[in-house]
């Protein structure tokens, strides 16, 4: 406001700032003086400085994130695979970023993906179960696939038929796989 005044910009100011209605406005009005008052006179200052130093670690550990994010990942329509065994050699912070990150990535957002989520995530990645899976929101599931996690949308799949011919390969697009078939003979061991 003093910016403001002693440059003549014009300012409104919202009624509801003043009003202990509202934890954010409790916090600025009554417990930040208390603590000041009674506690360090200077916490404004410390707040600031840590907010400046989070804010700086934050853009470090995204740096970091990004770099490994991309050694570790590929797209493949509209997936997102990640090498398994690089994943879960990576600290459990990190491979909390990148759960969050491939999910970010698949959506556009992160959205009602929650804490306890990606906890889970990183769990059944430990177990490196073929076929494990975990149903998140937003539609957006993530599965256990030999040496990789797949991260995708759950998009219903509608029935299909191919016709599959011994020695061609036929690409299932409702499953984003290629199969090729062959015969073998019946050994008795």
């Amino acid at each position: 406001e003093k910016f403001l005044n002693d440059n003549n910009y014009p300012y409104c100011e919202d009624k509801t700032n003043k009003q202990m209605i509202y934890g954010r406005n409790r916090l600025r009005m009554d417990l930040i003086p208390y603590i000041e008052r009674g506690y360090n006179s200077k916490f404004s200052d410390s707040l600031i400085r840590l907010s400046n130093s989070a804010s700086k670690d934050y853009e470090l550990l995204n740096e970091i994130t990004k770099e490994t994010y991309d050694q570790l990942s590929h797209a493949v329509k509209g997936r997102i695979h990640i090498d398994l065994a690089g994943f879960n050699n990576k600290s459990l912070g990190l491979r909390h970023r990148l759960i969050r990150m491939a999910i970010g990535e698949l959506q556009g957002n992160t959205n009602n993906i929650q804490y306890a989520h990606i906890e889970k995530c990183v769990a059944i990645c430990k177990q490196r179960e073929t076929g494990k899976r975990i149903d998140l929101p937003n539609n957006v599931a993530i599965e256990i696939a030999y040496d990789e996690i797949i991260i995708k949308s759950k998009a219903e799949v509608k029935d299909f038929e191919y016709n599959i011919t011994v020695g061609e390969s036929v690409f299932i697009a409702e499953i984003n796989i290629e199969l090729l078939c062959f015969e073998t003979k019946k050994t008795d061991i």
